[in-house]
């Protein structure tokens, strides 16, 4: 069924970005029965404040708190009124806090996830784009260069079974095909420190997760 999903996949490799590697991550969150990739696709395009989602002040106005504003122009005075937003409100106070922007898409490429019992595939940010997934301050070469695939589960509390291990490794083979991919640039998240001399400080796609097999089996 893989397989066959993927086949329907044309990668127009003419438009899309020269990707010369994938990384793996995983979800660290459980693996419901239900979908979890909207969840995380909501968590990337919202606002965040110690990671935790917010209202965005786009869509989200609060009517009936107004907070007025008077602007001297000089020759006569203009009360100006607007719709106070709480949560973007908690965002703009909140100093010396983790705060983000919503970013325009998931971060990933591609999401893998159990729903119903079978695996599912799930495409996430266009090919054509620099991914949001595996940036490194002052570095940014894993989300210019590298597809990001991720797996729906805790891999630092229990291991992927067989089956996951087989739905990650022939999406890479397909992606190490048609983007002509050397197979030691298919990476762990936390395998990319040390690509660019950084100490390592991830467990991302989790303890258990095996990359050194992943490899093996996508050879």
């Amino acid at each position: 069924m893989l397989i066959n999903k993927l086949k329907l996949f044309d990668i127009d490799i003419l438009h899309s970005r020269p990707f010369e590697g994938i990384v793996i991550h995983h979800s660290a969150t459980v693996d419901n029965i239900t979908h979890d990739w909207d969840i995380i696709k909501n968590y990337h395009t919202s606002y965040r404040v110690d990671y935790n989602t917010i209202a965005n002040p786009l869509t989200q106005q609060i009517p009936g708190e107004t907070t007025f504003f008077d602007y001297q122009t000089g020759y006569n005075k203009i009360t100006r009124r607007y719709y106070k937003i709480k949560d973007i409100e908690t965002y703009n106070r909140s100093n010396s806090k983790i705060k983000e922007k919503p970013w325009n898409d998931i971060g990933y490429n591609f999401g893998i996830e159990r729903v119903n019992w079978n695996l599912i595939l799930h495409f996430g940010r266009s090919l054509y784009l620099a991914g949001a997934h595996s940036g490194i301050k002052g570095n940014n070469i894993f989300n210019e260069k590298y597809i990001g695939i991720c797996v729906i589960g805790n891999f630092d509390i229990n291991p992927p079974d067989e089956s996951i291990y087989l739905f990650v490794t022939e999406i890479c083979k397909i992606l190490k095909q048609s983007y002509n991919i050397n197979n030691n640039n298919i990476l762990g998240h936390r395998e990319i420190f040390k690509k660019v001399g950084l100490s390592q400080s991830k467990t991302c796609p989790g303890k258990q997760f095996d990359m050194d097999k992943v490899r093996y089996m996508t050879k």
